[in-house]
């Protein structure tokens, strides 16, 4: 049985030549393909792949802090991403 905690996180597409880009800010992370539907299966098989190497290296949390998201004591409770304004603020 796993542990997963739910959030919502903003996905920015667009195209940039002719290449569709789904970018995270908040996980600094991107898939691509031709269509948008590709970008947002990149991006999903990309995410997967970071969840599965950051909680196997136990490094999730600190990657998480580093990147400006607050990580709450109680565990049970999700991890807070930094605003928008906040990553607009540091990039």
């Amino acid at each position: 049985m796993t542990n997963a905690k739910q959030c919502t996180l903003p996905l920015i597409t667009f195209q940039e030549d002719n290449c569709y880009i789904s970018y995270c800010p908040a996980l600094d992370l991107s898939g691509y393909g031709e269509t948008e539907f590709d970008a947002n299966s990149s991006f999903e098989e990309v995410l997967s792949e970071y969840f599965t190497y950051t909680v196997h290296k136990n490094t999730l949390a600190d990657d998480l802090r580093k990147m400006g998201w607050t990580i709450r004591k109680n565990l049970r409770k999700c991890p807070i991403p930094p605003t928008m304004e906040k990553l607009l603020e540091t990039n």
